[in-house]
Formats: C-alpha cells, sequence, structure tokens
C-alpha cells in the first residue's frame, strides 16, 4: 500500500500543483523525485491530452517541462492512430513532441517507419521514411522518401522526393506526392496517367482532384500527346438533394497541324460538353403522396468523336458512336394518370453532316390514363395521347397529336378456363407541315381496329414445380378508316419520310406461352410462340404466313440458355436469330452469345446489315488472389476476329495489379481504326493507384 500511496502523491504534485499546465498522470513501479526531476521506472504508463503512453523508463524536468520517455516507448489514442519509438520527448510548454526511430500506424493500417519525427500542432514532420500498408516484414510494396508532413486531424501526408518500390524494385519516381490515408474526399493531385502511343507519343495526364465540399468535387484532367498536342477535361459532381445528383463535364484539345494532315483530320479541334442529372423526387414532395415523378437529364454536345476518344474515362451513358443522342425525360403520375415530357436532340459526327438537316424531337408530350372499368369491372378502356415536334433548321418540320383509345369486354366461361374479349382500338391524329413549301400542309387520319381474342390462363401445381400455360388466338379486322384533305399517297416523298399510316391487314394471331417454376417460386424454363396467318395475298404481301416468332429460356442450376429467333416462311430460312448462354458460379463466369442477321429479299437493305458473329468471354477467379479474365468476337462471314481482350489480376490486402492486352475499334472521325492496346494498373491498398496505357 506505501507504494500506490506514494504514487498518488506524485499524481498530485505533477498534476494539480500548476493547473495552468496540462494534465499529466504517472503510473509506475517505482517513481523518485529528486532536485526537481521527476523518475521512473518498471511499468511506466503516462496519461497526456488523451492519450496511453507506455516505456521503460521516464523523466521529468519539473522546471523546464520537459517530459521524456526512454525505451519501448507506444502510444496508443491519437485518433485511432498507434505510435512506437525508441524515446518520446514532450515539451509541455506547447505540446511539441520529439521521436527518434518512430513507427506510426493509423487506423487504417498504413505504417511509417522513420529514423526521426517532430509533433507540432498536430502536424508529424519526418525524415528518412519508409511508408506501406503490406506486412512490415516483407512489404510487396512501399514508399521510401527523405521527407514528409503528415497532419495528423485532416488524416493528409505529403512526401517529398518519393520513389515507389514493388517488391524492391524502383517503379515510380515524383519530388512531390500528397493523397489521404483514409477513404475521405480530399482536395490534391491524383495519381497521373501514363501511356504511349505510336501515333500520338508518349501520353501524360495529371488529374488534380477539388473537394468543394461535402456535396460536390471538382476534377481537372489536363493532358500532353507529344506528338499530336495538348488539352484536357473537367468534371464537375454535385449532389444538390437526398433524391438527385448530377454532373457536368467539359473538354477541349487542339491538334497540332502535321498530326491532322497526316492522319486527315478536317477538325484540328475537338471539344464538347457534357451533363448528367437525376432527380426521382420533384416536385411530388410538395403536392401529395399519391403522386411520383422524375426528372432526367443525359445531353451531349461536340464536334467530332475525338472529344469522346481523348477522354480516359468516359460517362458511361455515351458510347463511342458517331451519331449521339441527348434526352430529357420528365415524368409525373399517380394511380390513374401519366403524364411524361421528353427531348431528343441528335449529332451525327460523321464527316460532311450538315447538323441543320438532323430531326430532332423537341419535344414530345403523353398524357395517358391507365386501365380502368366502364360501367362493368370487365368492361375496361384506356386513353393515350401524344404531341410530338419534329424540328430542323433545313427540311420539312412536322408536328402531330395523336389520340389512341383501346375498349375492351370480357367475358370467361367453363370455370374461368376459357376468356373470351371483344376490342375495339379507336386511333386519331393530326399533322400540321411547315418550313417548306407544299400543296398540302395538314392531314387527319381517323381509323378503328376490331379485335376478338380466345384465351386461356391455366396453372396446375406438381410435386416438384408448377406449370403454367396461355394458349390464345386472335382475330384483327380493320375497320374504318378516313382521310383528308387527300390520301396519303398524295403527299410528297418528303413529307412521307416524316410519318405513316395505314390499316392492317386483316390477320389471325396464334400464341402460345409456356412457363416452369420450382418448389420456390423460381422460374426454370419460358416460352413465348406467336404466329400471323393472313386471310389473303395482297400486290405487298404474296404468301399468308407472316414470319414466325419464338423465344425461350432455360434455367438450369448455374447455367441459364436464351434463343429469340425469326423465321421466314416465304424463304425457308432464320431471318434473325439471338443465342446467350451463360454459366455462373462463385469461381468461374462464362457467356457465349451468337448474333445472326439475314437480309432476305423483302427488307430495305440501306437500314439494316447483315450479321453472324460469336462472342466469348471468361472470367476464372482461380483463388482468392489470382482472377483471368478473357473476350474474343469472331464474325463468320469474314473469318476473322474483329476485338478480343486477355488479361489477369491479383490482389491482396495490400496491393494488387491487373494487366490487360487488347485489340478494339476505335471511331474516328473520318471512319474508323483497329488498335492494339497493353493496360497497365497497379493498386496500392487503401489509396491510390497507378496506371498506363499503351
Amino acid at each position: 500500500m506505501y507504494r500506490v500511496f506514494f504514487w498518488l502523491i506524485v499524481v498530485y504534485n505533477i498534476a494539480f500543483a500548476e493547473p495552468v499546465i496540462t494534465k499529466i498522470e504517472v503510473n509506475a513501479n517505482t517513481i523518485v523525485s529528486k532536485n526537481g526531476i521527476v523518475y521512473a521506472t518498471n511499468g511506466v504508463e503516462v496519461f497526456y491530452q488523451g492519450s496511453i503512453l507506455k516505456a521503460d523508463t521516464l523523466v521529468y524536468d519539473r522546471k523546464k517541462k520537459i517530459l521524456t520517455l526512454n525505451g519501448h516507448v507506444e502510444a496508443i489514442g491519437y485518433q485511432g492512430v498507434k505510435e512506437q519509438s525508441t524515446q518520446v520527448i514532450i515539451d509541455i510548454n506547447n505540446s511539441d513532441i520529439k521521436f527518434k526511430k518512430l513507427f506510426m500506424v493509423s487506423d487504417n493500417d498504413i505504417w511509417i517507419t522513420s529514423d526521426k519525427a517532430e509533433k507540432k500542432d498536430n502536424i508529424y514532420t519526418t525524415g528518412t521514411s519508409i511508408l506501406s500498408s503490406c506486412d512490415i516484414s516483407n512489404p510487396l510494396w512501399k514508399m521510401a522518401f527523405d521527407k514528409s508532413k503528415y497532419d495528423k486531424n485532416d488524416e493528409y501526408i505529403k512526401l517529398y522526393d518519393t520513389t515507389v518500390y514493388f517488391m524492391n524494385t524502383p517503379v515510380f519516381y515524383t519530388p512531390y506526392l500528397a493523397f489521404s490515408t483514409n477513404n475521405k474526399r480530399s482536395s490534391g493531385f491524383l495519381f497521373p496517367l501514363f501511356g504511349f502511343n505510336e501515333d500520338e507519343g508518349l501520353i501524360y495526364e495529371q488529374p488534380f482532384f477539388w473537394a468543394i465540399a461535402p456535396n460536390m468535387d471538382l476534377e481537372f484532367n489536363p493532358q500532353i500527346r507529344t506528338r499530336r498536342s495538348y488539352g484536357g477535361y473537367a468534371t464537375f459532381r454535385f449532389v444538390d438533394t437526398n433524391t438527385s445528383k448530377g454532373s457536368l463535364r467539359v473538354g477541349y484539345f487542339k491538334d497540332k497541324s502535321s498530326y491532322s494532315s497526316r492522319y486527315l483530320i478536317d477538325d484540328k479541334e475537338h471539344y464538347g460538353i457534357e451533363f448528367r442529372y437525376d432527380n426521382s423526387n420533384v416536385f411530388s414532395k410538395y403536392i401529395g403522396d399519391n403522386y411520383q415523378d422524375g426528372l432526367y437529364v443525359n445531353t451531349i454536345y461536340l464536334n467530332d468523336i475525338d472529344y469522346l476518344n481523348l477522354q480516359k474515362s468516359r460517362f458511361t451513358d455515351f458510347g463511342l458512336s458517331p451519331f449521339q443522342e441527348s434526352r430529357i425525360n420528365y415524368y409525373l403520375q399517380d394511380n390513374d394518370y401519366y403524364m411524361g415530357i421528353n427531348a431528343k436532340y441528335f449529332i451525327d459526327t460523321r464527316n460532311n453532316i450538315d447538323q441543320d438537316e438532323t430531326l430532332q424531337i423537341l419535344p414530345s408530350l403523353q398524357l395517358h390514363k391507365y386501365l380502368s372499368k366502364i360501367i362493368f369491372d370487365n368492361f375496361t378502356y384506356s386513353i393515350d395521347m401524344h404531341i410530338s415536334n419534329y424540328f430542323r433548321k433545313e427540311g420539312i418540320n412536322l408536328k402531330q397529336v395523336e389520340f389512341s383509345i383501346p375498349l375492351e369486354y370480357t367475358v370467361s366461361f367453363f370455370d374461368d378456363y376459357l376468356s373470351l374479349s371483344f376490342a375495339e382500338d379507336i386511333y386519331y391524329s393530326k399533322f400540321f407541315f411547315s418550313n417548306g413549301e407544299f400543296d398540302y400542309d395538314r392531314y387527319r387520319y381517323f381509323s378503328n381496329l376490331n379485335k376478338i381474342k380466345l384465351f386461356s390462363d391455366l396453372t396446375k401445381k406438381y410435386t416438384s414445380f408448377t406449370h403454367v400455360l396461355q394458349p390464345s388466338i386472335t382475330y384483327l379486322s380493320p375497320g374504318f378508316e378516313d382521310e383528308e384533305p387527300v390520301l396519303y399517297d398524295n403527299f410528297t416523298k418528303d413529307q412521307q419520310d416524316l410519318f405513316n399510316v395505314g390499316m392492317p391487314q386483316e390477320h389471325y394471331k396464334v400464341s402460345l406461352g409456356n412457363y416452369f417454376y420450382d418448389s420456390n417460386a423460381n422460374l426454370i424454363f419460358f416460352q413465348r410462340l406467336s404466329q400471323i396467318y393472313y386471310t389473303h395475298k395482297t400486290i405487298y404481301r404474296r404468301y399468308k404466313l407472316a414470319d414466325l416468332y419464338n423465344e425461350m429460356q432455360y434455367n438450369i442450376g448455374s447455367w441459364q440458355l436464351y434463343n429469340e429467333f425469326v423465321y421466314s416462311h416465304e424463304y425457308s430460312k432464320i431471318r434473325e436469330s439471338t443465342t446467350h448462354i451463360s454459366y455462373t458460379t462463385d469461381i468461374l463466369n462464362l457467356a457465349f452469345n451468337h448474333t445472326y442477321r439475314d437480309i432476305l429479299g423483302d427488307e430495305d437493305s440501306d437500314s439494316l446489315k447483315e450479321a453472324n458473329e460469336f462472342n466469348i468471354n471468361i472470367d476464372y477467379h482461380y483463388n482468392r488472389y489470382w482472377d483471368f479474365k478473357g473476350a474474343v468476337t469472331y464474325n463468320f462471314d469474314s473469318s476473322s476476329s474483329k476485338q478480343w481482350m486477355i488479361g489477369t489480376s491479383y490482389k491482396q490486402d495490400c496491393w494488387g495489379i491487373s494487366l490487360e492486352v487488347k485489340r478494339e475499334i476505335i471511331p474516328r472521325p473520318n471512319g474508323s481504326e483497329t488498335q492494339n492496346g497493353f493496360y497497365l494498373l497497379m493498386n496500392f491498398a487503401p489509396f491510390t493507384s497507378l496506371g498506363t496505357k499503351l
């Protein structure tokens, strides 16, 4: 008891005798005070500024207010940071700390070892040091630097004269490097992108990230291509409400004259702007819980396709296609009604295409009344209205208003085993032409269709599965048709290219749906088959049997088999076919796809292209560290492979690497070209990546 009592007295003398000084509590088996110097040994523990420091020995100079810890010194409690040192000197006057042979670990397992370090106002300054997040005994990667500054509060570190090593081999050097040691957003330079292209030379891109606020940021991506020129992109991202977010990107790149003339590129400048915005609750929160609304904006303006080719990472919605489409959609609905407004703007980036002649949809309005009953539950109707504005600066424009009102009466027989429906589809449309000279600038069209459908929906449950059978036969007869002021055939070809009207021919349609479910209601197999039979031939249709349509999918274990085909009775050939076979497990993902299209004599060969391609994708998880993947697209008609890719990746807790070699087709302003590429990405967990693309 004598030792404990003595320790309490020492605690009082150090902690409370001078109240203006930060409180320090010392616990040790042996504490001796002599000439204003306090010595402590054997199990030394110091409680200082919310942290616990352990050491072999302690010396405290009460006059200079200097606390020195020696031996095996450990510190725990600096907001998750753990420290080890051979000596720690604390100046109680200003809370400055000096370390010898410091080893520090953050809460996300990033460690630093240094020959010396200082701490002032939560800023650590180190000398020659090594940093990594791998096993300290044999790190797979590490950073060696001459000096660093680490902000403990912001968890942000700056390194000077840094060399990155992979398995003791230097792979990267930079005179300055700064990054966050946690996963929080923070401003600073990101790791650069390096690459080499035979046509464009050395490629260097240095991104800079600006964390403006918790709900917005801005990323700059300047780049240099030594044989081509320089340019850059900037991307602004924001979250404005709990239900909405948006992104804005602008970019500009200017080619050297030598490059553009060598590759016959008409546009020396490549620029564009992209904007995307999603909001799933715009006004409905103000007008009532029964309403839902949403706004979707996905727009792009560019002068040519190289504006997209020059980006390191693209907005996913805009593919590398020379024909770009911008969309703005808004909808508002409740349980009874739907309203939608949408606009589309098209840009054809191919050479010698005048955008003033491109037809735009600015805008289109849809109003819809959901299915409702009339007097009886089995007598239903719905209403659909469209107002569309087809606009362009040069060429004929069109405004169209159309109504569609389907009426249906359904009766059932034999305890609902068989049902019969009578339907009447009423259609009305009016057209207004402008921006040209015509004999007729207005047109009205009215028609109705008569339908009779005999159908059934049968379900039978067996011991291990459930079968659903849905057969039907539909008879369609064209009804009344009225046009004014003239028939459709009297309009010019330019006018007819903007719209199309007409009645379907009288026909019967036989359909069959088959569905099988297992005991847990999971779909095992489905098939949808349909065949149309026309009652008479015409000068446009020399046969009575239309194309046969069949779609099916079979799910068994990890396998999924899908096929959809269209068979032409007239030519006794398959017109189109799509086949997909996949195998998915935790270890292996396989996907086989085949697309086939044959241009037969009754089709427009200018709007469709023949296809006969086979595609394979494989992703193999060898173990927790290694992944292998590959893909190939093979064209049977040309007996060649257009695109292929093979790659592998290795991943551990602190480090990973990905390698890819591939051939891809890149669209260019004057056509397209095939490129062979090499891609390398090294990931240094948990905070950064290094990549290159050749």
